[in-house]
């Protein structure tokens, strides 16, 4: 197997996170062409998180697939499921019934050019009974408790040939569910995405559109104020025209929920744009140096320094020389992020899902997608967290580890000499495995072939520094 080099700074592991990896864990799971849609969820309430995938086989054949994957004992194991793949399927793992545990819902159609539909598969003792249309609309959805009576409502948003936002209220009585449609007044637009948050404070999910008008290139991004009781009001927000993914999360840490949306701002042209939130319904773009890209994204703290981190998948340049990538992007605290790496899965268009899949305390992340915009070939990968916790005030000793994931034996490089070398290794649910001395090394061997498969965490202390990471078997 060839490996990696990772190099390493040893500091104090009981301070912050300041550099970053991630490893693909080599999970077994079918590349997805086509619409591909992902969800973490912990389906079987084992206190880890399973994956849930939807898309198209592989060219040639193009077949509609949704297939979960249960995580267990440090690896993926396919679940069979009752319901066929969909074509233009969006898939999420979500408690409908509020019976404590999940359940999900698929939209799609049954053919390539077939009405899209929308269904809900209830989980029954870790068992998905034969799923259910809720809606004989679909697309692009959003789960939220809409009209604050406890259980999750749905979001439909435009298809080519849906313009009009729908709300699939939840109404869930004496263990029984039911769903009633109710269309919002709305800018008719087509391809969009939707978000919900509650981005005026007032404790009730209020809704951002990005789509496309009537015209090619005729791009919109549009707000509606919830006004309690299902009742949405359009709001004059000053946004510019884009087409795009969006995200929201409070990526300044002042209370309030920010948006980042990825797309196109004219016919082909990429752009990322981050918009803080000053309140009264007033958003101010910020230049925080992000790439220009075309594709999804998905805000998430990966450094566990409280601050929400930015995984930007999608194509950057020009078009006919666009460019696949996938940034990994350090929130600095400051309105302004640090490109730390790039993935080795660039992503043309696809599906991001975030989650503690192995439960070791920092958030991982799937990516499915395909590697170049032209002939790509197409990869569904699992990247566990690998981070290194560290001081920037200490002086650096660096260390080179190889190879990751480990097959037999790794080995550990100093910079320096070290005369007191220790090993620890833990499971990923922080169980300790052994301690392992060395004295007056440039260098380390070790051994872990008769361990399992699986993901292990490894702290080398050196004197008062110390350094903490994530290795694959």
């Amino acid at each position: 197997m060839k490996g990696f080099i990772l190099i390493l700074s040893v500091m104090a592991c009981s301070l912050a996170a300041v550099s970053q990896s991630f490893i693909n864990v080599n999970a077994g799971m079918p590349g997805l062409a086509n619409s591909q849609s992902l969800d973490w969820g912990d389906y079987d309430n084992d206190g880890d998180l399973d994956l849930l995938i939807a898309g198209q086989s592989i060219p040639p054949d193009l077949t509609p697939v949704c297939k979960l994957f249960k995580y267990e004992n440090f690896a993926f194991t396919e679940v069979p499921l009752t319901l066929q793949g969909k074509y233009h399927a969006k898939v999420k793992f979500v408690d409908f019934d509020n019976d404590g545990d999940l359940d999900y819902i698929i939209s799609g159609s049954d053919t390539y050019f077939g009405s899209i539909k929308t269904f809900v598969a209830l989980n029954e003792d870790g068992n998905f009974i034969n799923p259910s249309p809720i809606s004989y609309k679909g697309g692009f959805f959003a789960i939220g408790d809409l009209d604050n009576d406890g259980d999750p409502d749905v979001l439909l948003s435009g298809t080519i040939d849906v313009t009009t936002l729908c709300i699939i209220r939840n109404d869930c009585i004496a263990d029984t569910f039911y769903f009633h449609e109710i269309n919002l007044p709305s800018t008719p637009l087509k391809f969009s995405t939707v978000a919900l948050a509650d981005f005026d404070q007032d404790n009730d999910l209020d809704i951002i559109v990005s789509g496309e008008g009537e015209e090619i290139s005729d791009y919109h991004v549009l707000m509606y104020r919830n006004d309690s009781a299902l009742n949405f009001s359009a709001m004059p927000v000053d946004l510019p025209h884009i087409r795009g993914f969006i995200s929201v999360a409070d990526f300044d840490n002042d209370n309030d929920q920010d948006i980042l949306i990825s797309g196109v701002h004219d016919y082909n042209v990429p752009i990322t744009s981050l918009f803080r939130n000053d309140n009264n319904w007033n958003f101010t773009s910020v230049n925080a140096g992000l790439p220009q890209v075309n594709g999804v994204s998905a805000f998430a703290d990966l450094n566990n320094d409280t601050y929400t981190d930015i995984i930007l998948p999608g194509i950057s340049g020009s078009f006919p020389d666009f460019i696949t990538e996938t940034a990994i992007l350090k929130n600095n605290g400051n309105e302004t992020f640090t490109l730390t790496e790039p993935v080795s899965l660039p992503l043309q268009a696809g599906s991001l899902a975030t989650g503690d899949y192995d439960a070791d305390g920092d958030v991982d992340f799937a990516l499915s997608g395909g590697n170049t915009f032209s002939e790509p070939v197409y990869s569904t990968i699992v990247y566990a967290n690998n981070y290194i916790l560290s001081n920037e005030k200490e002086p650096l000793i660096n260390v080179t580890l190889y190879p990751n994931p480990v097959s037999d034996v790794f080995k550990i490089q100093f910079q320096e000499p070290a005369k007191e070398v220790t090993l620890s290794l833990f499971t990923s649910s922080g169980q300790l495995l052994g301690n392992y001395k060395y004295s007056n090394c440039t260098s380390i061997e070790h051994d872990i072939s008769t361990l399992a498969k699986g993901v292990y965490l490894l702290t080398i202390i050196t004197g008062s520094k110390s350094a903490c990471y994530k290795i694959i078997r």
